[in-house]
């Protein structure tokens, strides 16, 4: 297919999909024709509600308005928290490597030493190496997992699944 046929195909099909939309549209916002019709305007006494009523409807009110305003700081608190500790296990896993860094020297020379002498690999600055290199990795998870976390909790909400 060309695609001066295809641009007339395409251009029908949403002018035919905007008409029908429209009538929706029209459609739903018309009184429904087969309701009943109401003559009579509605008394005082059935207007007017008890001080019970109303305190209920205060009370429901204020519910709604709670937890309208209460979820929004639920939510964003949780995902600022998951960032403060995303950032605080990321500074953590920094001071393992850097840790890890300061000994690199003596790790190289017992990596060479443990081709004749396999004790050396239980040596006091290979195990601190070892210590470092879990710790480093145990921190560097926590503070990726946090921020996915997080990222996922917002952009759950932003794409208007509410």
């Amino acid at each position: 297919m060309d695609r001066v046929r295809l641009g007339r195909a395409l251009g029908f099909g949403a002018r035919a999909a905007a008409k029908t939309l429209a009538q929706a549209a029209d459609a739903a916002m018309s009184p429904n024709p087969n309701a009943t019709k109401q003559t009579q305007a509605p008394t005082a006494s059935q207007l007017a509600s008890t001080p019970a009523q109303r305190a209920g409807n205060v009370v429901t009110a204020t519910g709604r308005m709670g937890r309208a305003v209460l979820e929004p700081v639920k939510r964003h608190s949780r995902e600022l928290w998951l960032q403060i500790t995303g950032s605080f296990f990321a500074l953590l896993a920094c001071s393992m490597a850097g840790g890890m860094w300061a000994i690199r020297v003596a790790v190289r020379s017992a990596f060479q030493n443990a081709q004749t002498n396999h004790t050396a690999l239980w040596s006091q600055d290979l195990l601190k190496f070892y210590l470092a290199a879990a710790a480093f990795l145990m921190f560097a998870y926590f503070a990726v997992s946090n921020f996915i976390r997080a990222g996922r909790s917002s952009s759950k909400h932003r794409t208007g699944n509410r």
